[in-house]
């Protein structure tokens, strides 16, 4: 039996090869480097020259969690539209894998990120964002996040024991927000 980790390592290694056999970098010296952090997709970062992108390698369960590539792309090219976004350098379906440019930036601690400055800085960017036309998709995180429970009951996947209170809690804080309304989300 295979650890989780030796997984991981193989299906990194292929999408690596997969990357580098796309015609987009055929023939490109490129450094290619697991990026941590991302909730659903594998991401690296592909750097050729002074040229760097973010390939994203969506898994099979994205149907099953209602993520659609497509409404992803739509809405990528919004956003690169208000320079609020990258902009998008291919899609490769065969292998659900989207390619985007980089942005360079850092990360947000959380201390950081709770401060009023960065709380109107983002809010800015969200308002501009959410006031575009032709946003595909929509997210309620109350729904989704009962969704993603069922899910995981469904697939016989983890859910803690006392889920039940973690549900309590969330039920609390959607009528403390309700109404609620529904934002764009891929």
């Amino acid at each position: 039996i295979f650890d989780a980790s030796f997984i991981f390592l193989m299906q990194s290694a292929q999408e690596i090869r997969i990357i580098r056999a796309l015609s987009l970098f055929k023939n490109k010296k490129l450094t290619i480097k697991f990026l941590k952090g991302g909730m659903t997709n594998h991401n690296y970062l592909i750097t050729n020259g002074n040229a760097r992108y973010v390939a994203r390698f969506a898994p099979e369960t994205a149907r099953i969690l209602g993520l659609s590539r497509q409404r992803e792309i739509h809405n990528y090219r919004i956003a690169a539209s208000l320079a609020i976004g990258p902009r998008v350098k291919g899609y490769f379906p065969k292998y659900n894998l989207l390619i985007v440019e980089y942005i360079p930036g850092k990360h947000i601690d959380s201390m950081v990120m709770r401060a009023p400055t960065t709380i109107r800085k983002l809010a800015h960017v969200l308002k501009r964002l959410h006031k575009a036309k032709n946003l595909k998709g929509t997210l309620d995180p109350f729904k989704r996040a009962r969704r993603y429970i069922r899910i995981s009951k469904k697939y016989k996947k983890w859910v803690p024991q006392d889920i039940h209170k973690s549900l309590f809690v969330l039920r609390k804080i959607e009528r403390q927000l309700a109404p609620a309304r529904t934002c764009p989300c891929h």
